[in-house]
């Protein structure tokens, strides 16, 4: 059984942003959890996009549409959509496409919480 490393991503309350793998100390010297809203949260899917940047749940991806299977041309259309969980196949998928994809050929552009205006001009 292979395990892939689990890690998150979440949009901070107001306040100082922590650093990866830090632990942080109140002003009494007490270790402290750095507060998320949780609606927010994503898990890392163990995917990078073509250019290396790590894919959670919640982002947006912009890629060639192959979703019937034939690649026509390097003129196919773009679109872009949100990367999900999906229970029944135990992957994450684009929510429009409805199965597993190919990290390599997606590029993150945002998130659903930071940029939900890149999925009203989709395409």
């Amino acid at each position: 059984m292979v395990l892939r490393e689990r890690r998150s991503a979440g949009e901070g309350c107001p306040g100082p942003r922590p650093q990866e793998g830090a632990l942080y100390f109140n002003s009494v010297g007490m270790p402290f959890a750095y507060r998320v809203r949780p609606e927010t949260v994503g898990q890392y899917t163990g995917l990078k996009d073509k250019n290396g940047t790590e894919i959670y749940e919640g982002d947006i991806v912009h890629y060639k549409d192959y979703s019937n299977g034939v690649y026509l041309s390097d003129q196919q259309p773009m679109t872009r959509d949100v990367v999900k969980w999906n229970p029944d196949t135990g992957g994450y998928i684009v929510r429009s496409m409805g199965f597993t994809f190919k990290a390599k050929t997606y590029e993150v552009i945002g998130n659903i919480h930071q940029n939900p205006e890149l999925l009203e001009a989709k395409g």
